[in-house]
């Protein structure tokens, strides 16, 4: 039987399986719901509802998910589709017109040990799927995922794009996923992780490699409760030499206690204790959580570069950044005047080129582009990188 859950998270393939291990698997479930998603408001520093996910389930296994906006428009769906235990397909619709149509569709293919090797992406055009992405995936000897290599669909022939390798240290743990140009072999972006010593991811950020040098960009701090559950998260942005906030989420759970339990560990002042599960939703009143407490401790590296890796300092400041309409860009070194400015995207492919004149205010038009990540390169005494967002 299909259900709802009453409470809120945010989808994504990494948190299909959310649930407890050990004793907790055997006495209850965990089910992520949906999501709160906030954006950051500098103006009255605080943070904004900017949307909704909501998550379904069918026989113990996510169903589809529905994004609404700020005011619970529904403005998009998935469907997931499952054969043997596997995930086989995903679709997602978006509202057109107030019509809900096809957007994209990935399709998912298994080796004999239920490990993804392929999966297949398309568009929806019109009448038919056309062919957008094609991934390939390769394991390592622990069956973790090694590389993955990603290729674009371009005069009816798939075209090398990139290729992700992925690291982990001594206790199996990824620190680093690291992606490069199959072209040319040149990095363009990797993300850093770091764990807590429960083993709990804390910390992700993601880094560009601009002028020659790894870049940050943005960075995710993933909250938990005392019993090691996400709650929410944060994500911040690098903006001329400084994190800022960007936005956050606030994750919402549902528990589902199996049959045949008659207790459950619960977190309780720092001590974990088993209570009858006709006694967990007093618990929950009083602030305890469900499952056995953690210790958090410190952040523990990876063995990649410590993430607080300044950027290069730029002779100007991009704002607004993340934008909707256009950017600004601002000399702040007289000595450094502008000569040319370009915006391309992540293919490498220039959609602009400004003439400043050596000005010391510029403003890009963005309104004709798509939501996503660019690069501006502006020429003075050297070539300059950095990365807007259009929203």
């Amino acid at each position: 039987m299909k259900t709802k859950r009453t409470a809120s998270i945010i989808f994504s393939l990494s948190l299909l399986l959310l649930t407890a291990g050990g004793i907790e698997a055997q006495s209850y479930r965990l089910i992520t719901d949906s999501v709160h998603i906030f954006s950051f408001n500098r103006e009255f520093n605080s943070m904004d509802l900017n949307g909704v996910n909501y998550n379904y389930y069918s026989s113990g296994q996510l169903d589809s998910s529905y994004t609404a906006d700020r005011t619970r428009t529904i403005t998009a769906k998935a469907l997931y589709n499952y054969s043997g235990g596997v995930m086989t397909e995903a679709l997602s619709f978006v509202v057109l017109s107030g019509t809900m149509v096809p957007n994209q569709k990935r399709v998912f293919t298994y080796d004999g040990m239920s490990l993804v090797t392929t999966s297949l992406v398309t568009r929806w055009q019109t009448d038919h799927w056309q062919n957008l992405n094609r991934f390939t995936y390769t394991y390592d000897e622990s069956n973790r995922l090694s590389v993955y290599s990603r290729e674009y669909w371009r005069d009816n022939a798939w075209t090398d794009f990139s290729a992700d390798s992925l690291f982990y240290d001594e206790s199996g743990r990824l620190i680093e996923q690291r992606a490069r140009l199959k072209s040319t072999g040149q990095y363009i972006t990797r993300n850093l992780i770091q764990y807590n010593l429960a083993g709990k991811k804390v910390f992700q950020t993601r880094q560009d490699f601009l002028n020659n040098i790894w870049t940050n960009v943005t960075r995710v701090r993933y909250i938990y409760n005392r019993c090691g559950t996400q709650i929410s998260t944060s994500t911040e942005r690098w903006i001329n030499g400084s994190w800022q906030m960007e936005s956050g989420s606030e994750s919402f759970i549902s528990i589902e206690i199996l049959p045949g339990a008659r207790k459950v560990p619960v977190c309780h002042n720092g001590t974990t204790i088993f209570v009858h599960v006709t006694q967990l939703a007093a618990h929950l009143a009083h602030g305890d959580c469900l499952g056995q407490c953690v210790d958090s401790g410190p952040i523990i590296d990876g063995e990649t570069e410590t993430v607080s890796l300044k950027s290069k300092s730029l002779p100007f400041i991009v704002y607004p950044n993340p934008a909707r309409e256009s950017v600004n860009i601002r000399m702040i070194d007289r000595d450094c005047p502008a000569t040319r400015i370009e915006l391309l995207d992540y293919y490498g492919r220039v959609m602009q080129i400004i003439n400043p004149d050596s000005q010391e205010m510029t403003t890009i038009d963005l309104t004709a582009l798509k939501s996503g990540n660019y690069i501006l390169r502006l020429t003075s005494d050297a070539v300059y990188s950095t990365v807007i967002t259009k929203r």
